[in-house]
């Protein structure tokens, strides 16, 4: 079966399973990615079905963006190959499960690790595999398949066997990978997230913005931008704002956290990238970020070459995100629509991620 507008093929579940209004009968045809893009190249006030041209209220369109999120985060349908995308279900107890071929390990980002089955029947032997693969450390790896996160042993400490997560051939299993570990004994004083870019060639001035946006549990609390730079309430978090430097071209914003003073609740914070008036982050020139400790600068906790998003408009760069009595640091890397003049599209996103941190 092919799109009617990218005409290549797709598997049954990349397109609507019914029709975007009850009289269209033609954006059948389209994959589900075709349909997004469609929606998003039109005036918020002006939706109508690429179809039949009824006119479509934003909840309509918000439904079936929130869809293409979480496939495109499960399965990244931009990224991971036009074919062979199996579905993530629940394995029936009474079905054999499938040990031949392969299995599929995803970043968040969308990039996909292809391994063999027949040489990883086991949850540490697959890690090993991750670490000789892409060189990701066995301690770094957090996998998550179905929503509950591998273990490497039972209770009896034996080695745990992925067929026990109900893992078949064609599976495919989040991976988030820990930059680092933030203990009791090291608690940061300032956690620094700095951001430094240059105008584009076409632009007098323009900005590529650093955002913070602190969450509890799966629920945003608030965020910290150029325009909301701190809360009288709560000052353990802080916002530069706007630096910018004329003669040089170049501008800078700095997010300052005090980890050990957030409020009990606060459970994750996103470190988030857009572009402004740009259509993408590429248009900026030579951007640089760095996440640090503010009393060992040279110690950068977050590294991600920005050039694997130079077309998106945003990317959430990594999370921090509250283990206990410690914070981890995780890459994230995942590109999204939108920017500081509309978030939206980067919190639905963010809550395609609920549970996996």
């Amino acid at each position: 079966m092919k799109c009617s507008q990218c005409k290549i093929d797709k598997l049954s579940n990349e397109f609507p399973s019914s029709p975007v209004t009850e009289r269209c009968i033609h954006v059948s045809s389209h994959c589900l990615r075709c349909l997004v893009q469609s929606l998003n190249k039109q005036n918020e006030d002006e939706y109508h079905c690429p179809g039949c041209k009824a006119a479509l209220n934003n909840e309509e369109v918000v439904r079936w963006r929130q869809r293409l999120d979480k496939a495109s985060f499960k399965l990244n349908v931009d990224k991971l190959g036009r074919r062979h995308l199996a579905n993530i279900e629940n394995v029936d107890n009474n079905e054999e499960i499938v040990q031949q071929g392969n299995i599929y390990v995803v970043l968040l980002n969308g990039e996909k690790i292809v391994v063999d089955y027949e040489k990883v029947r086991t949850v540490v032997a697959l890690r090993q595999e991750i670490r000789t693969k892409k060189k990701i450390e066995v301690t770094k790896q957090k996998l998550v398949y179905n929503g509950v996160e591998l273990k490497d042993h039972a209770d009896d400490n034996g080695d745990k066997n992925l067929v026990e997560y109900g893992i078949r051939a064609n599976s495919h299993i989040q991976l988030m990978v820990i930059l680092y570990e933030i203990t009791e004994k090291e608690t940061i004083k300032d956690l620094v997230f700095d951001l430094d870019w240059g105008f584009p060639n076409d632009q007098t001035v323009d900005y590529l913005d650093g955002t913070c946006f602190l969450y509890t549990g799966n629920k945003y609390w608030r965020k910290y931008d150029y325009q909301s730079q701190y809360y009288p309430s709560t000052q353990n978090t802080r916002h530069s704002g706007d630096v910018l430097n004329r003669t040089t071209r170049r501008g800078h914003h700095k997010i300052t956290s005090k980890l050990d003073e957030l409020p009990e609740n606060v459970t994750h914070l996103y470190f988030i990238l857009s572009a402004w008036n740009s259509p993408s982050i590429g248009c900026y020139k030579t951007p640089t970020f760095s996440l640090l400790d503010s009393e060992h600068p040279d110690k950068n906790l977050c590294r991600y070459e920005l050039e694997n998003v130079a077309h998106s408009k945003a990317v959430i760069m990594c999370s921090v995100a509250r283990a206990g009595t410690k914070w981890n640091v995780y890459i994230v890397g995942t590109e999204s629509a939108g920017n500081a003049k509309d978030y939206r599209p980067i919190e639905q996103k963010i809550q395609t991620m609920d549970g996996l941190f």
